[in-house]
Order: C-alpha cells, then structure tokens, then sequence
C-alpha cells in the first residue's frame, strides 16, 4: 500500500515537472524568440519563470527521492527530509502568496494560474516526504540500509570473507583490495562508507539546488507584491490611448499634456519630451514643469512602448517590425488631439526618436503638425547605437546577449529592484522618485530593453535613421548629415562630462584616476579621452548638418555636469532656459506658424 502512494505521488510530481517544462519552454520563446505579439500590462517573463520553477522543484526532489534510500544511516535520512519539509513548506507559502498578488495585479493571470501549481507541487513533496519518515520509523527502510556484512562495531569473518571475493576484482573504491587476503573489518567499513560517499554528495547538492530555489521563488514573490502594489499606489497621469500604429495593430500608449494655450493659433509651439532608453517620463517631468511655467507653451511627456505607464508591450521583428518611432509619436499626438507646431527634446536614446519625428514631418504641408525645433540633450543618433560598447564602433551581439540573460534573470525575479533606475539623490522632482523607481522595477522593463536592441539589430541598413537623412559616415565613424531637415532648429546640449577631456595641468585634476601619471598610457584612459573627442565633434556636425537652412546651436551643460543633467537639480532649470530661448522665441514660432 505505501509503495502504491510512493507511485501515485512521484508520478504526479512528474506529471507536473514536465509541465512546468513545457510552460517554460513555450513562454521563453515567447519572450525572446517569437515576434508580433502584444502584451498589455503583463510579461511572458512572469509566466516563464513560473514554469521554471515547477520543473526546478519536480527534478530536484524526485533526484533526492531516488537516491535517497541509499543513505547509510537513518539519521541521514531523517535529516535530510526534514530540511525538504521545511523548504517545501516555504515553497507552498511562497507560490500561494504570488498567486494572489498576481491575481491582484494587471493583466498576468496566465502567471498566476501556473504559479498556483507550486502549491501542487510543494504539498506533494511533503507527502512524500511523511512517507518516507513513516518507512524510517516502521523499519520498513531497514532492507535498504543493511550494512555489508558489518556494522560499526563487529563484522563476520566469513561475511567479511565472501564480501572480499565478491568484490575483488571490481572494487571501485579500493581497487587492491583483493590483492590482500587479511580478513579485517576496517577495510569493509572503508568500502561501505565510499560507496555511499556519492549518494551523501547527491543528497547534499540536491538540497543546496532546493535553497537557491527558494532564493529565486522569494525574489519572485516579492516583485509579485511590488508589481500588484505599485499598480495601485501609482496611477498614471494624463489619459491611455489606443493608437493603431500601421493597419490592423492597435496599442495602447501613455501620453501626458498639460499647460499653454490650446488655441491652434499660439505663437509658442508644444514641447515633447523623449525619455531616455529603459526610462520613462517621470525623469523629464521637472524640466516640461520648468519650460512650461516659464514659456507658457504646451508640453507633453510620453511612455514608449514597453516602458513607464504605457500598457502595450510589442516583441517585433522582420516584417512584424514596429514603425520608426516618429510615425507611433504622430500618431498617439493626432489619436489626442494635438496639432499645432511641435519642438521635440529628447534625452539620451530619445534624441533619436525626435529625430525621426523631425523626419517625418518634412513631407507635411500643415504647420500644425510641423516639427519647427530639436533638442538633443546628451544623446549621439546613429554614433552608438544599442549593441554598441563604445561610439563609432559596430554594433554586437555581446551586448544582446548580455540583455537577454538580464532580462531571464532579473526581470521576473526583481533582483535589481531599486538598483537599476534609482535617479540618485540630486534627482527632480524629488516626490516623483518612488514612480521612477517603481517603473524601472517593471518585469517588462528588461523584456523592453531587450527587444529595442533586437529591433536596432534587425533594422535594415536602408531603413536606419542615417540613411533616411543622407547621411554619410567618413573614415573617423562620424556622421555627416545631408541638411535634410529644412525649417528644423537644432539645439544640441551635450553633458559636460561626455564631451570634455580632462586637463590633468589643472590642480582640481591631478589626482584623477586618468591623471595619475602610472594611468596616462592605460588603454581605457585612452579610449575614454578618443570617446569624448568623438562625441564632441558628433555633437558640432549635428548643429551644423542635420538642417540647411537653420542654423544650429550647441551648448555644452555646466561644468561637472554628467549624463542625467537634465533631471538634475542644479542643472535642469539651464536646460529649460536653453530650450526656451533657442527654441521657443515666439519670433520663431511665428515663423513656423505663417
């Protein structure tokens, strides 16, 4: 009869490791392989790391429970399955708390209906594991545990002699062991401790597997908490908009306006903000505040897909590719309503997209939706791209495997939570730093990170943004661009500290890592200085290439000055004087409006 419940459990426990095999499979290709999929409010991730979990635990525990009577003493025995007791009855503890706080939260009731069979799966072990402490407890073990003819104590000469020719010739642990003819019990006690040496070990590994499980399955749990509570502590400013962004393809995307006149004959155009690559608006809400209480004009702050609050996470590559970001940006701004003259400033990786916007606004014949400004603040299009280490240099596939692994890793499990994506101290505005961070810690945020450097990556040479703006690149890597933006203002506003090499005569300098005089010759000390170079001269044939009939302006950001300067409190107000004044002189937006 206990052999009749041993069969029906493991079989069950088996059953569901190879669903939960499946499941996991089904759902990794689903995150990293399959494209053309839309996914609101939710991560094929979640339910991914789900299934891992559930062929994880199955494998582990039927391993330890086939070779675990072999352990040579009770005691082992009983040990061992009390710690698979007390990790199982984490295990359950864990998967029902996830279950209901993936329940809670949007849209991942696929993860939550597989994360309920960790609870299947955990009480199951614990049966087993009674099993086996009531075999242990009967005697019922006792014919797995006999010794080889002896115990600790005593042994039988004859027993002690018939073991030795059995085992003579195949003694794996003591292969000179026939040699010898003397009788003793010492050497049998030997042989019957080597021999379970490997099922110890066995034992040993399949518990540490099991504690690294339950590390996981916690990490997890807690970012199951997180999600479902930021989901109802942090609402989304402005409204959600279903967009269809090419025929038969609808998503639905966060936009945020507010401020100016609405009127279609303003003199002062509306600023987009881009966010930066991995951000979201919240780190260029302060800098829209700044602009529009000291301009008057209309500004608007948007999550791209994948990121912030925008619902609608898109895995596309070939012909199931994405639009370039400007035509989506027109749409979602023509989906709410906002035609009037536009001047984009985008951050870091959202320079590029103001650029496409810019370009896909040259063929309009309506001022209303003309782009009559560009502000690239701190980002270099086309120079590096996702994929790229360094500027000027190829993309690789290092850097996508990299964000894959981050993404199967980290995304489900929350393990950079608040590492990743915290702005730091100086960050403005300070009540928006728990959104910021609550938004980085998204499971999709690394699944979205992942797929922008895929799409970078699978973007036909014609197709890249370059080439879109005749552009050509000469031997230095460095991008000239054929003026094709006619009527665009260009403002670039590059960090101090990208663009600016050090000057290790000054006294402030001398005791700067590259300026140690042991470190001048060190190869990254060098490619740091070339790097700054390039960007530099990048930034220059931007304001001077990119249009050809608007001159354009480069401004270097104060000194000290790094790559979030423009969420930074002692910078963020520069930035709004410099975008108001080049930009948004009603002198120019008359221009653009007449």
């Amino acid at each position: 009869m206990t052999m009749t419940i041993d069969i029906i459990l493991l079989l069950s426990l088996l059953s569901l490791g190879i669903c939960g095999l499946v499941v996991f499979v089904v759902y990794y290709f689903r995150s990293f392989q399959e494209a053309g999929q839309s996914y609101d409010y939710s991560c094929p991730l979640t339910a991914m790391w789900a299934g891992l979990v559930i062929f994880w635990y199955s494998a582990d525990f039927i391993v330890w429970w086939l070779f675990s009577r072999y352990l040579k003493r009770s005691l082992d025995r009983n040990a061992a399955t009390g710690a698979w007791i007390v990790f199982s009855a984490l295990f359950v503890m864990e998967g029902f708390v996830s279950v209901v706080a993936l329940a809670l939260a949007q849209n991942e009731g696929p993860a939550a209906g597989w994360t309920s069979l960790w609870l299947a799966c955990g009480v199951i072990g614990i049966l087993l594991c009674r099993v086996m402490l009531h075999r242990v407890k009967s005697g019922f073990a006792g014919e797995q545990e006999q010794q080889i003819a002896c115990d600790e104590n005593s042994c039988s000469g004859e027993e002690v002699e018939q073991e030795l020719e059995t085992h003579a010739k195949d003694d794996t642990c003591y292969p000179n062991s026939g040699s010898s003819q003397r009788h003793d019990c010492s050497r049998v006690q030997r042989r019957c401790s080597c021999c379970c040496t490997a099922t110890f070990w066995v034992d040993m590994m399949s518990l540490f597997l099991m504690a690294l499980l339950i590390c996981f399955t916690s990490a997890y749990m807690v970012q199951s908490v997180r999600s479902a509570a930021n989901a109802r502590s942090y609402s989304p400013p402005g409204k959600i908009y279903t967009v269809e962004i090419r025929e038969g393809l609808k998503v639905r995307m966060h936009l945020y306006c507010y401020g100016g006149n609405t009127t279609k004959d303003s003199a002062v155009a509306t600023v987009i903000f881009e966010h930066g690559g991995g951000s979201n608006h919240a780190s260029l809400l302060a800098l829209a505040d700044q602009v529009e209480s000291s301009f008057g004009s209309r500004v608007c702050l948007y999550d791209r897909l994948g990121y912030g609050f925008t619902p609608t996470l898109y895995t596309s590559v070939g012909d199931q590719r994405l639009p370039n970001g400007g035509i989506i940006l027109f749409k979602l701004l023509d989906e709410a309503g906002e035609k009037r003259p536009f001047v984009c400033a985008g951050h870091s990786a959202g320079a590029e997209q103001c650029l496409w916007l810019a370009h896909e606004s040259t063929g309009s014949e309506s001022p209303e939706s003309r782009v009559v400004g560009v502000a690239l603040m701190d980002g270099y299009p086309d120079l590096i791209s996702p994929g790229s280490i360094r500027p000027a240099q190829p993309q690789t596939s290092a850097i996508l495997d990299a964000t894959r692994q981050f993404a199967f890793w980290v995304g489900a499990t929350g393990l950079l939570y608040g590492v990743v994506g915290n702005p730091g101290p100086d960050f403005v505005p300070e009540s928006s730093r728990p959104v910021m961070v609550a938004l980085y810690g998204q499971v999709r945020f690394w699944l979205s990170q992942y797929w922008d450097v895929r799409s970078s990556f699978d973007l036909p040479e014609d197709e890249q943004l370059h080439n879109q703006l005749n552009a050509y690149q000469d031997g230095d890597g460095l991008f000239h661009y054929g003026g094709t933006l006619s009527g665009v203002k260009i403002l670039v506003l590059p960090a101090y500290d990208t663009v600016t090499t050090l000057d290790c005569s000054m006294e402030k300098n001398q005791n700067e890592y590259c300026c140690i005089p042991e470190n001048v010759s060190n190869q990254w000390c060098v490619d740091n200085a070339a790097d700054k170079r390039l960007y530099l001269s990048q930034a220059q044939l931007y304001a001077s290439t990119l249009s050809n009939d608007t001159e354009g302006t480069l401004m270097i950001a104060p000194e000290g000055s790094k790559h979030d300067f423009v969420y930074h409190r002692d910078n963020f107000e520069w930035v709004s004087r410099e975008i108001g004044d080049q930009l948004l002189s009603r002198d120019h937006g008359k221009n653009a409006t007449a």
